[in-house]
């Protein structure tokens, strides 16, 4: 037999209303009652039937997602709260990596237009019409965060500590938010009258071995004035780094602080636990899936929670800190203060 909305609503208790909210990721819904929902969804085995949905609205019923590599746990997060927005509306996603590469992207662009896709998640509007893409397609980034205030605020972190010669990996140049990263990293040393030098400044790639061979190039070019503080533009290049500090008989954070950011599981798991600034991934998935559909659909824009972004303060820069703090939304006011709010 199959499992209807209706069954789900009936198991749980609530109205059909209430389970179409919780699969669109809409606000308002208690987090017990998003629990509740969920777990029936899983025990009954409910699944939207997307063959009827594609029938009933006239055209594909297939969103394509452009990703850079799904194997960085961003980007899957990324997919993740996007894929569930979409099964849950009744679309199917077809998932393309990119590998940062432009003539793979402009490749899976063209091919969603010859699919007759309806909706492409991963590039904007304004983009799509200047490669010639046909109106008959809609186009929906992902949600930005304000990037530049998040440099700050990771920088902000560090300064508050007392380091003054502070080091920052960086995303590829080509990265819009790691540009504003960097931004927010060299406001913040004027703020605090430290003067930038460029010999502390490395540029790494969206992995591991990036953040390694960054670290040992950041040792070699300033042997004479080490770095005391480094601020990573990304988690998975800061593990990376702390390995090679490790490997350089350096400690964390004693001799190296070390701040991340995106707020990967990983990140928590490491050791030492990074500090790092989180950035609510899943729900930007969410955010960029639903307004798709809501484009699509005609419809009036969903009504979605705000997002922003909090630091999280762990044991690579804190040595002695027993559990880790997490600020207030960083968008104002001085974030980097929380955590000492919190253990006085």
């Amino acid at each position: 037999m199959v499992v209807t909305m209706r069954d789900v609503a009936q198991k749980v208790g609530v109205s059909k209303q209430t389970v179409s909210a919780v699969l669109n990721g809409k606000p308002g819904i208690s987090a017990a009652t998003v629990a509740k929902v969920r777990a029936a969804i899983a025990e009954l085995g409910y699944q939207p039937n997307l063959v009827a949905t594609s029938l009933r609205r006239g055209f594909n019923n297939t969103i394509g997602l452009l990703l850079g590599d799904v194997t960085n746990p961003y980007f899957s997060q990324l997919a993740r709260g996007a894929e569930d927005v979409a099964i849950a509306r009744g679309y199917g996603v077809m998932l393309c990596n990119t590998y940062d590469d432009p003539a793979r992207w402009l490749m899976y662009l063209q091919m969603f237009v010859r699919q007759q896709i309806p909706g492409v998640v991963g590039v904007s509007e304004d983009k799509a019409r200047e490669l010639g893409l046909p109106a008959s397609c809609i186009f929906q980034e992902a949600p930005l965060m304000d990037d530049r205030r998040g440099g700050y605020v990771a920088t902000a972190h560090l300064l508050d500590l007392g380091h003054r010669r502070i080091a920052c990996i960086t995303a590829p140049a080509t990265s819009l938010p790691g540009i504003e990263r960097m931004r927010g990293f060299q406001t913040a040393l004027s703020d605090w009258n430290v003067e930038f030098d460029s010999r502390l400044v490395v540029e790494a790639s969206f992995d591991y071995a990036s953040g390694t061979q960054a670290v040992k190039q950041l040792l070699q070019v300033n042997h004479d004035n080490p770095p005391t503080a480094i601020f990573v533009h990304q988690d998975l290049i800061a593990i990376g780094a702390i390995t090679a500090l490790k490997r350089a008989g350096l400690r964390v954070p004693e001799d190296v602080a070390m701040i991340g950011y995106d707020g990967l599981e990983i990140a928590s798991l490491y050791d030492p636990a990074l500090s790092t600034i989180i950035q609510p991934v899943y729900q930007m998935g969410v955010h960029a899936m639903a307004q798709l559909l809501d484009k699509l659909e005609g419809k009036a824009a969903s009504e979605l929670d705000p997002l922003d972004c909090t630091l999280v303060v762990r044991q690579s820069t804190v040595a002695d800190l027993m559990q880790e703090h997490c600020s207030q939304p960083i968008a104002t006011g001085e974030p980097w203060r929380d955590w000492r709010i919190e253990t006085q």
